[in-house]
């Protein structure tokens, strides 16, 4: 078997910016983004600050928030320009904190661990601590899944279902000689 692969022209960032619903001053927007004017394109950065411009307006209260990175490649300067385009939505609102799994650990232990509290604004980064401290509990097997789901009659606000699995905590050995 044999492959002929052809790698093609190099391309590099042009021009970067970002358009739409913005959140106070562009440049504080754009100062964590990866990709840098002059140097080779690379879309995995691209989505890397796709991702990161999600996170920002997760904290600001924006659970509904679409980041659509446009791209407009230039044949004749090898530069791909790209724009990051901003539909912020509107606010949501945490609804119900409900919990899933728990057979031996009470509620008000889970609940403690949570950032955030019904009927509070929505903050994607107190989201993930949540998250992070009930893995941490060590009551429950890993990858504790926080799953949001938005209410149908209410579409500002989200339910936030905590998915648990416990695990085994104490063991008991014994030794006779």
């Amino acid at each position: 078997v044999r492959l002929t692969i052809s790698e093609g022209n190099q391309y590099f960032t042009g021009k970067i910016d970002v358009a739409g619903d913005l959140l106070g001053d562009k440049n504080k927007l754009t100062e964590d983004i990866l990709l840098e004017e002059g140097k080779i394109y690379n879309p995995f950065l691209q989505n890397r600050d796709r991702s990161a411009l999600t996170v920002k307006y997760h904290e600001q209260g924006y659970a509904f928030v679409r980041v659509i990175p446009e791209t407009r490649i230039h044949d004749d300067s090898k530069t791909v320009d790209v724009t990051s385009r901003v539909f912020k939505g509107e606010k949501a609102y945490i609804g119900r904190l409900e919990i899933a799994g728990n057979v031996e650990t009470r509620d008000h232990v889970i609940r403690r661990e949570f950032e955030l509290q019904e009927e509070e604004l929505f903050n994607g980064k107190k989201l993930r601590f949540s998250q992070e401290n009930l893995n941490r509990l060590g009551f429950f097997q890993s990858g504790v899944v926080l799953e949001r789901s938005p209410r149908e009659q209410e579409g500002n606000m989200l339910d936030i279902l905590a998915r648990l699995t416990e695990a085994q905590t104490g063991t008991f050995q014994a030794q006779v000689g």
